[in-house]
Formats: C-alpha cells, structure tokens, sequence
C-alpha cells in the first residue's frame, strides 16, 4: 500500500509540474486538496486493478516504406479479429490485413489519402479522398466484405480542396462521413450520412464523428481553438444535424485531436492546450469533467475497447507513448518503441482481449508494433474414432487470445469457425490441423489430432442403376451391411419424381427371397412435390414362429424398388434415390430390427438411376455373372472364366458380365465370387441382375455389343 500511495503521489506532482509549466523542477509542496486528491487516486488505482502496461511491446516491424508525410494512416481491429491497416505508399491507397489465413495487402485506390475505417460484421469500409486528373477532389467509400470488393462510390465532390474525412458506420452498415472543404473564404465542414444528401454543417476544421448506443450522432469540429458540436436532429426518416454549439471556451484547442465513445454513451475528446494533454468526458450533456494528461505531446489519439479498456497513444520527444485504463485512473505514460529514430502520428487499437496494437511512422517507412504474443493452438476431439460417416465436434482450447482460426480437417475440407463440427465421409485416418492467429500473427507451432473413421458395421444404400429414358420395370436394390441377424427393416427413401416412378417392391434375387418374410408394407408417392416410398418388413411374426432371421452379411440384398423411367427424364443425368430419415407419410426412418429393439444404420450414399444417352448400335442388356448368356447365373458362368484365364478358351464377349465383383477387372476373384454366391451363400452379384440390365458403374472394360 505504501507504494502505491507513493507511486500516485509521484504521479500527480508530475501533472502538477505539468500544468504549471515548470515540467522536470519541483515547485512547492502539494496543497491539501491536492493531498485529498493524491489519496483519491490511490485508492481508485486500486480499485481499477489497472498497473503499467502489462507486456512490453515487440520489436516494431516493418508494413510500409515510402510514405509522404500528411497522406495518413489508419488503424483497427476488425470483429473477426484481424488486424487492419490503411495506409499511402507509391501513389496509391493500400489496405493491409493480418489474419489466420496469413497476411493480404490490396490497393484500393490511385491518389488517394487520408484514410478511415469503418467495421462491419464481416468487412469494413474505407473513406478517403481522392484527387482526379482534372483536379477534381472527391470523398470515396469502398467496402470490403468478405471476397467482395466493389469499385469505390463517390461520395461528394468538389473543385476545392478536401481534407481530413472521418467516418463511422451507423446501424446497418450506413457510412455517416464528415470532411472539411477548403476554398476561397473560411473552411467549411460537411457531413453526410447512409444514401441522404450531403450537408453543410458550418465553418470549421478537423471533425469527429461519434455514434451513441441510441443511434445519434454527434459530430465534433472546431472554430479557431473553440470545440464545437452538432448533434442528430433527424425528420421523417431523413437525418440531419442540428446547428452547432458551443462546447467551452475557456480551454483553447491547438492541434490534432481525437474521440471516443464509453460504452455507448460516454464521450471522451483527447485534445492538446498550450503544449498539453487533456481528456475530457462527457457523461451529463457537457464536458465539464477534465483530466489533464500530460504535456508537451503531438498526434494524440484514442480508443475505448469493448471491455471499456481507455488507450491513448501520442508522441513525445521523438518517441511513441502509450497510456491505458478506465474512468478512474489512468496508468503512467509508458514508451512503446523506444528507438535513437524520431516518430510520429502513432494509432492505437486494442482486440477483444485488451491486447495493444499500434502504428507509427519513422521517417518515411510505417511500423506496426503490439504487446500481444503469438497466440499458441490446442484444441480436443469429441468423439475421435468411430463409424464413417464420422461427425466430429471440434473444441478450440487455444491461449494467448486467438483471434482467427484455421482447420485443416486432412480430407481436403477446411473451416473459419472457432469450433466447428465436420463429417468424415469416407474411412480412413485423418490428421487434424489448427493453426490459431491474433493480430500479433500466426501460431508459431499448429497443433494436430488424429481422427479414426471407420467402416461402419450396420449400414444401408441404394446400389447404382443404369437406364434408357422411358424404360419400365427396372430394379433399383436396396444394399444392407450388417453384423447382426435382423428380424425386419424400415426403409424411408425420396427420389427425383419428376424423372422416376415407383410403383412396387418385389423380393426377387435378394437374400430374404427364401425366408419369405410374413409382413411387407409398402408406400410411395409419385407426387414430385413429395415424392416418397417407404417399406416395412418383418420376416416372422405369425404363429408357429420359429424365429427366422436374416444373417449378418455384407452387400446383402434387402429389396428391389420397382421403378419406371419416364420417357421425359433427361439423358446422360442421374435420377436420384436417396435414402433419408424422417420421410413419408407418416415419416418414418430407416432402421434395423434387432431382437425387438431398433438399431439405426449409417446411410453412407446416395444412388440413383442413369439415364444413359442413347446411340445406335445399342449396348446389350446383361446379367451380371451370367458369362455364357444362358439367361441365369449357374456352375458354367464360373467354369467359363476359368477355362479363359487358365486353359486359353475364347474371352467373354462381354466382360462386363464376366466382372461379377464389378470392380473393373477380370481375374480368378470373379470365378470364385460366383461359386460362393451360387453354393455358400454368398452375396448377389451387383446389378443388373436377375433381369438384364445396363453397367451402372464406369470402368475399363467396353459396352456389351449387341449380336446379330
């Protein structure tokens, strides 16, 4: 406690030595007041829980060179966290942007100068003036949203010259811009906001903006050294700003000055009087409480962060100052680049985290410097391993105020969200990477996870089908992995109606054909506003039971919808089918019956009927597994693929229906399939089969030519 109270009365003797004029000398003891002041400090200093600044500030680092002196810089941190800069450099208006995607520098405009941001939720909005080849001034606006960037609109133009535009968004993204126009006879300020007219507010030079919580605004301008202001007095929708009036006269202003807004609602103009630094605030209609800050300064500038963090930078004997805390106390100036260099017309800004940001110009080159540190990535994995498709859920554990996000799910998909969730589609392991940003830069280290996608034990989809446009009768399988014996199954399935009609299921060639199942209902709708079909199955349930189940199998065939392709449905274009849950009437979802409980499989694609194009000659329909064209899949099929491989007998002349694992390839695997199939149970050959069909799934081998 005896420090601090020592520490604070240091403090305001040194203001005291300021005010007089007698800075660096002592002149006399403090006065009672003063000591009641000194003790008041103290105790608020505590009570803010503010000390010096918390972390020395990097290294300044280069952002630009070549830098005219006058054509402005401007600086913010956007609500996404990147750090954004505007800045003139080689005849040319420059925006700068460090995010998690890496740094990105853009021209905005050609001679251009003196900048000012305005942040959106998504983007921002840069005003500035510019100067044509006619001689012609002009304030501009151009938004930046997303990847978006559209020209630059004018907002007014003039003969005159154009100076210092300021600018702040109100509700909705409207640009309200005030800017003083300099010609024959005094400066003029003018104003306009969103779409209304431009307005001439009155004489003056060096305006402000300010946006209450309320939506007015408040536009701040000198007359000479006295503070003026003009306040939102908007009519039947259109908004305008009332006469100006005056602020105080007894407080000359000289130079630069700078404002903010507390909370939506507290006013603060930093300003400088006779070679010193005041604050002022405004919390009851004027400004009659001031602070003075400290002396001999240039370029002030200030910011009030969304913690209701006060920052306020200037510069001083040649060097970048910085001084930060709340309505009760303010710490003690502190030098945020210390350098044998001289600099000037510092910008302060500070992110979500009270972490600083500051630009300032040494000679001809712009620096940005931060007491921030790289943040550092980490994150957890809920849950890591499981069936494909595999949802994730992804929560960022990051420190060191990360601002911006990179996830590189490993599959070729990545994401901007702070925690985002994402679907492993297929199998496989995959490497998880974040990469974490502030605007103090990247993560120096990514952090990585791994996610196991596995192939999931209960699932169920619709096999490809191929067809002409117009034909009838065509099957379209339901497939079934499981491994687990099923009672019965629910399918629920929407489909393209404007190209398909389904009118019925059979069982034929599928694994229940023998078990004969004791209850089938069936529903569909060809309507193509909601077309549907659903299917119940339940393979025992009327007395004697004797508890037939179907085995566990993988490819199992369960059904066939019975579909005819209208002759309306577009070649060369896939008519979809594709299995969802909560669908028809009632809606229902797909499921497993299993030991009287419903067990929900994974739905891992869509199918669908190819409509293929037609062209003369024709391919021929086939049989998958029917090598020798008898009409049925028997022992010959298998001896047939034998006899070519190993005993040189003629090839197929359709390999296709050779290719009984409809994998591409003809070889000893497809002989052996068909034997299994035919005397082990083994899985059904995929389509088409048992009728002959087209080959719905692209591979090496040539269509089956017709015979004559």
């Amino acid at each position: 406690m005896t420090y601090v109270l020592r520490r604070a009365a240091l403090r305001e003797r040194r203001l005291e030595r300021i005010a007089s004029g007698q800075e660096g000398r002592a002149k006399g003891r403090a006065r009672p007041a003063a000591r009641r002041t000194i003790r008041l400090l103290a105790l608020a200093w505590l009570a803010s829980g503010i000390g010096p600044l918390r972390a020395d500030f990097s290294e300044p680092e280069l952002l630009a060179e070549g830098q005219a002196f006058g054509l402005g810089h401007a600086l913010g941190i956007d609500q996404l966290g990147a750090l954004r800069c505007a800045y003139v450099s080689e005849g040319a208006l420059w925006l700068h942007t460090r995010s998690a995607t890496g740094p990105q520098t853009v021209e905005v405009d050609r001679n251009a100068r003196q900048p000012t941001l305005g942040f959106l939720p998504f983007g921002l909005v840069v005003g500035y003036v510019a100067q044509d080849d006619d001689g012609t001034h002009s304030v501009r606006v151009r938004s930046f949203v997303g990847a978006q960037a559209p020209p630059p609109e004018t907002i007014f133009a003039s003969p005159n010259t154009l100076v210092r535009p300021v600018m702040q968004l109100a509700r909705g993204g409207q640009p309200v811009l005030a800017w003083e126009e300099r010609g024959q006879g005094p400066p003029r300020i003018w104003a306009r906001v969103g779409t209304s007219p431009a307005q001439m507010v009155g004489v003056g030079t060096d305006p402000l903006i300010e946006i209450d919580r309320s939506g007015r605004i408040q536009l701040y301008f000198r007359r000479g050294p006295d503070p003026y202001r003009a306040t939102d007095v908007s009519q039947s929708g259109e908004t305008l700003l009332g006469p100006p009036e005056l602020l105080w006269n007894d407080l000359g202003i000289q130079g630069a000055w700078s404002s903010a807004t507390l909370d939506g609602w507290i006013r603060h103009l930093l300003f400088t009087s006779a070679g010193s630094l005041w604050l002022a605030e405004d919390s009851t209609g004027a400004f009659t409480r001031r602070q003075l800050v400290s002396g001999g300064v240039s370029s002030p500038s200030i910011r009030i962060t969304a913690s209701g963090l006060i920052v306020i930078t200037y510069a001083k004997d040649g060097d970048v100052w910085a001084i930060v805390g709340n309505r009760a106390s303010l710490t003690d100036p502190a030098r945020i680049a210390p350098s044998d260099q001289p600099e000037m017309m510092p910008q302060i800004d500070a992110d979500s985290v009270d972490q600083l940001y500051a630009i300032f110009r040494r000679g001809d080159a712009l620096y940005v410097t931060t007491n921030a540190s790289p943040p550092r990535a980490s994150f957890s994995i809920e849950p890591a391993h499981g069936e494909a498709p595999l949802r994730v859920r992804f929560r960022d554990e990051s420190t060191g105020g990360a601002t911006g996000w990179l996830w590189d799910f490993g599959d070729g998909h990545t994401s901007t969200l702070q925690n985002p969730e994402h679907v492993f589609a297929a199998t496989g392991e995959y490497t998880v990477t974040l990469t974490v940003s502030s605007p103090a830069g990247p993560s120096a280290l990514t952090h990585t996870g791994k996610v196991l996608a596995v192939e999931p034990r209960h699932k169920v989809w619709i096999a490809p089908t191929r067809a002409f446009a117009g034909q009838r009768e065509i099957r379209i399988p339901v497939l079934a992995t499981t491994e687990v014996p099923l009672q019965g199954f629910q399918i629920a399935a929407t489909f393209d109606a404007t190209r398909l009609q389904i009118h019925r299921v059979d069982f034929e060639a599928t694994n229940l054909a023998g078990l004969k199942p004791e209850l089938t209902v069936f529903t569909q709708s060809n309507d193509p506003r909601e077309p549907y079909v659903t299917v119940g199955v339940l393979i025992d349930v009327e007395p004697p039971f004797n508890r037939r189940v179907l085995p566990p199998g993988r490819s199992m065939r369960l059904v066939n919808l019975m579909a005819d392709v209208l002759p309306s449905a577009p070649e060369g274009e896939v008519a979809m089918v594709e299995l969802r849950h909560g669908t028809g009437r009632p809606a229902i979802d797909n499921i497993f019956v299993v030991q009287a409980s419903s067990l929900v499989p994974s739905l891992p694609r869509t199918g669908g009927v190819l409509v293929d194009v037609f062209r003369f000659p024709p391919p021929r329909f086939f049989i998958r597994g029917d090598v020798d064209r008898n009409g049925e899949v028997a022992l010959s099929d298998p001896i047939r693929i034998l006899g070519h491989l190993f005993l040189g007998d003629p090839e197929p002349d359709c390999y296709d229906a050779a290719d009984a694992t409809d994998d591409g390839t003809l070889d000893l695997s497809d002989a052996l399939f068909l034997l299994n199939f035919l005397f082990r149970g083994g899985i059904y050959p995929p389509p088409p089969g048992p009728d002959p069909g087209l080959d719905p799934t692209p591979d090496r081998f040539p269509d089956c030519p017709l015979r004559f």
